[in-house]
Formats: C-alpha cells, structure tokens, sequence
C-alpha cells in the first residue's frame, strides 16, 4: 500500500464496507474494502491467497480521490491483523501474557491456518515449562 497514512471517509453512497469470502465458486474469494460486488470493483481488493491484491482509483463507497495503493496490481509484502472487541479484560497475571499465541487469539489463529499463512510467532515461543510436582 502507499507510504504515508491517510484517511479514506464514507462517502455515503452505500454501505458496502468490508466484504469476506472463501471457498465459493460462484462468488469471488477474498477479502475486498469499499465497492461494489455486482460489478467485482472494489476499492482494496486481496485475493483469497493474501498474496496479491488489485486497488481501483475510485470507490463509491469511500471518498478515495487516489488509489490506496502505488500499482493497480500489486503483491502483498506483509499483512497486519486487529481485533477489536468490546469490555476485553486485561490478561491475568498468571496468564502467558495475551499474546498471539494465547487462548484470547484462536480465531485469528485459525483464520490464519485457513488462508495457508504460518503463524512466525510459534517458533519464537519458549518452550512449555514442566508442571511442578506438589510434595
């Protein structure tokens, strides 16, 4: 995507957000920002592989003016996934810290598994630590 922030209003026309989408065949698969699925013209479109993408210049749903990305076509060099929730309480202090190998991450984990990506942290994690025996 571009260098820079920047900030893409609504522009009120629709309400076509954010569509998501795997292993259909009579829909297109992937993960798409702003546009229009009828005419398959998206605003931020990343295939189903996470690997490419295709950005269009304008956008009905968002008040573009430029194209978020430097190329229509590009490759994917690295994507970064948020969770929002609501009231989430901080990780208890015997807790393995709330990272992305905790239990507070499974479904992003497994969504992850399902596009084919590895999850890099899992061989950056210390090793179990055995369970002490009570005397």
């Amino acid at each position: 995507v571009g260098a820079g922030v920047r900030v893409h209003r609504a522009s009120g026309d629709n309400s076509n957000f954010v569509y998501c989408n795997a292993h259909k065949e009579m829909l297109p698969n992937g993960i798409a920002f702003g546009g229009n699925l009828d005419s398959r013209f998206f605003g931020l479109w990343l295939h189903e592989s996470l690997e490419t993408g295709r950005a269009e210049e304008q956008c009905s749903t968002y008040s573009l003016g430029t194209s978020v990305a430097s190329a229509a076509e590009f490759r994917v060099a690295a994507i970064e996934v948020w969770a929002v929730r609501e009231d989430v309480s901080p990780p208890a202090a015997d807790s393995s810290g709330g990272g992305a190998l905790s239990d507070a991450h499974k479904e992003t984990r497994a969504f992850l598994a399902m596009a084919g990506r590895e999850m890099r942290s899992e061989a950056m994690a210390p090793p179990p630590q055995p369970e002490e025996e009570e005397a």
